[in-house]
């Protein structure tokens, strides 16, 4: 990051799409080099004192990519994947832009705000990330993988609606973070272990990159990442008015449909939204037609 800003000055030299070249051939070369000292231990060869799990998932079973993607497993893991580890990318796309306004209208200088905000990115949030990956596999390997990938997407999930009120304060935006990195390079330990367990830990080479290939799919409902934080502000009321406008179409459409009051049958127009959730607006207008 440094090369291209700041320390190389990559991006004012040769350009973003210059830049991005430039990282792709040195990582290929990276992983070319890295990837040709390593080697498959012997047939049958363990560690000393180890005892090898038995079972359909202790990666003795092996599985060709074209067999694991017949299977209903590898798309469960996919999407288990695609969903997890894109809690921590939407953070990633939070974290400059949302604790910035939350710092500035707690009394915070723009420019204070932005450094804190950028600290907590490039040290809490990456160091982190790295912490997280070993943490989380040593924890799987006691707990399961399948107990770990719960614990870690259900802890981030609270985390990320607790994202919004810790990011005004300078402490808990760091702790805040930190967290969400953790969690988030669990995903990075967790899912290649869970692919090799189900599909063979000696294929794990060719098929886990298919289910890396979650992480591609563009699935993300919200295109503007400040605007979802301001309107998540808004998310106890948006309920309660998506609930009340959704009972209200249901019933002009059914009209045997019974409601909970009298008051859930009074007319509710989708202007009378807040001006917060314009998606419901539209959402609720169009379910009437």
């Amino acid at each position: 990051i440094k090369l291209a800003g700041e320390w190389g000055n990559l991006i004012e030299r040769f350009g973003l799409d210059g830049t991005f070249a430039i990282y792709g051939m040195a990582f290929a070369a990276l992983v070319l080099i890295g990837s040709s000292a390593m080697r498959f231990p012997p047939d049958g060869w363990l560690p000393e004192g180890f005892v090898p799990p038995e079972g359909a998932d202790s990666g003795s079973v092996i599985y060709t990519p074209r067999e694991m993607l017949r299977t209903p497993q590898f798309h469960l893991i996919s999407l288990t994947f695609a969903v997890s580890a894109g809690a921590g990318l939407m953070a990633i796309g939070l974290m400059k832009l949302y604790p910035v306004e939350a710092l500035v209208e707690g009394g915070m200088s723009p420019v204070e705000a932005s450094a804190v905000a950028g600290t907590a990115m490039a040290v809490f949030f990456s160091l982190a990330n790295g912490l997280g990956r070993l943490a989380w596999g040593t924890l799987s390997d006691r707990l399961g993988r399948k107990l770990s990938i719960i614990v870690m997407a259900a802890t981030q999930g609270v985390l990320m609606f607790a994202f919004i009120p810790m990011a005004g304060s300078t402490n808990t935006l760091y702790i805040a973070s930190a967290l969400i990195g953790f969690n988030f390079g669990g995903n990075f330990a967790l899912f290649p272990s869970i692919t090799a367990d189900r599909f063979g830990n000696r294929s794990v080479g060719a098929n886990y990159p298919w289910v890396f290939l979650a992480l591609r799919i563009r699935w993300n409902p919200v295109p503007n990442s400040r605007r979802m934080a301001r309107r998540c502000r808004q998310l106890p009321g948006c309920v309660l008015d998506l609930w009340g406008g959704l009972r209200h179409q249901s019933h002009r459409r059914f009209p045997g449909l019974p409601t909970a009051s009298r008051r859930s049958r009074a007319p509710i127009h989708p202007q009378a939204f807040p001006a917060q959730c314009p998606p419901l607006r539209r959402g609720v207008a169009g379910i009437g037609r």
